[in-house]
């Protein structure tokens, strides 16, 4: 695999852009610092950028920027669908305040990101694939017909969401969190290639450092995601996989085993400046972990709960 090709999988995240983000931020970056992140990743050939209406100011920042760009550039932008939280009650709102939603959701991020087409636009959760009997997919697929949206994709948070969105053909994008100590995608992955060979679908991962966490060596933090007992373990055991494998960083151990995987379209990271954004432009040029590389860590990496490997259920450190 061609270090070019590497970093044709960074897809450059944009939570951190609009608000605070992951475990080890307390402060967003300032306008002019995400401007000169944005334009140190274009120079450097990053084409992807991943951001959400629930981003803060993300778009709205994002958009600024894009518009001082020559409008042939290259960018694939996805974004997420407002998570429309006040429909989460059954027949709490109507059909009609349900649609008025989803335009205002869609045209306030084609306002804000200042484009015409939106090339991903993704449902922030899959429940919405069967909310209302799917009226939200089948409003989604009317805007796609008018090119205002490229294609439809879905975030899902479980092998369960996974094998549900598979099974839809109009999905052409997921997003899923994946990272060195998630074992839970084992029984996913031949059904992905499977579903890969019949069809155009790609598939993008989040979560390679699991929000900071793994780049942490902080006991409250660890404590707050439900790992306090054998954290040490864990850490350790990612250290011992860094030196075996010669890699120049537990950042590199990290995205580059995520990256091994011939299944990954392409892998979200955020960054909080310049230096952060340069350190993973080179480990993403760096040599992928080998398959029996891959396999050494899955046979001896340390198990973590369920309840670590999803932060939305973490205390507050």
């Amino acid at each position: 695999m061609s270090a070019k090709k590497n970093l044709d999988k960074f897809v450059l995240g944009s939570a951190q852009f609009g608000m605070q983000y992951g475990i080890n931020n307390s402060i967003e970056p300032s306008i002019d610092l995400v401007t000169e992140i944005l334009k140190q990743a274009i120079d450097a050939g990053i084409t992807k950028i991943d951001t959400a209406r629930a981003y803060g100011n993300s778009e709205l920042i994002l958009g600024n920027f894009f518009s001082t760009l020559d409008p042939s550039n290259n960018l694939h932008i996805t974004t997420k669908l407002s998570p429309l939280s006040e429909f989460d009650e059954k027949h709490s709102q109507s059909v009609s305040s349900l649609k008025k939603a989803i335009d205002n959701s869609l045209r306030a991020s084609i306002e804000n990101l200042q484009i015409k087409t939106i090339d991903c636009l993704m449902l922030h959760r899959a429940s919405h694939l069967f909310q209302n009997e799917g009226i939200i997919l089948e409003e989604l697929s009317k805007y796609k017909e008018v090119n205002l949206i490229r294609s439809i994709g879905v975030s899902v948070q479980t092998p369960d969401e996974l094998e549900l969105v598979l099974a839809i053909d109009n999905i052409s994008q997921i997003q899923m969190p994946f990272n060195i100590l998630d074992s839970r995608w084992v029984s996913s992955i031949e059904l992905i290639k499977k579903e890969k060979k019949n069809r155009q679908i790609k598939i993008f991962t989040r979560s390679a450092f699991l929000q900071g966490l793994l780049l942490s060596d902080s006991r409250e933090k660890w404590s707050a995601a439900h790992a306090l007992n054998n954290y040490r373990d864990v850490l350790s055991s990612l250290k011992s996989f860094q030196v075996k494998f010669n890699r120049g960083s537990l950042s590199d151990l990290l995205i580059n085993y995520v990256i091994g995987h011939d299944w990954i379209d392409g892998v979200v990271i955020g960054v909080d400046n310049s230096i952060q954004l340069l350190e993973n432009i080179e480990i993403f040029q760096n040599k992928v972990l080998s398959s029996d590389e891959l396999e050494y860590i899955d046979m001896n990496k340390p198990k973590v709960s369920k309840r670590t490997l999803n932060p939305a259920i973490w205390k507050n450190p």
